[in-house]
């Protein structure tokens, strides 16, 4: 499957027909700055990104689908956009945020809507 990435982020959810658990000869995440996450399913039957081939061809990317995983290029993603106390602050990767934290989180992007 060849395919153009949509902005800084590639999805890749292989249909009910597909094994998205099989291993792909030559996997890995081949595209300069690019990583990517398996399927937490996936990863609980020991399956990696090595198992999933991303990789340019020409001006396309060009992927053999392994696991189901998906795609991004960190240099063209801002953390926490958009909130003051959680943009570009790593503390926030990974973490939910407490229910007051929420609630000012979501008033300040309310304000954002044009």
């Amino acid at each position: 499957m060849a395919i153009r990435p949509l902005g800084d982020k590639v999805v890749v959810k292989p249909s009910e027909a597909e094994d998205k658990d099989r291993a792909v000869a030559g996997g890995g995440v081949k595209v300069p700055g690019w990583t990517g996450k398996v399927d937490s399913k996936s990863a609980a039957q020991g399956r990696t990104l090595n198992d999933s081939k991303f990789e340019q061809q020409g001006d396309a990317i060009h992927m053999a689908i392994g696991p189901a995983a998906y795609y991004y290029n960190p240099a063209n993603t801002v953390k926490g956009e958009g909130v003051s106390f959680m943009e570009n602050n790593v503390k926030w990767h990974g973490v939910a945020p407490k229910p007051e934290e929420r609630d000012a989180a979501l008033k300040e992007l309310e304000a954002l809507k044009v």
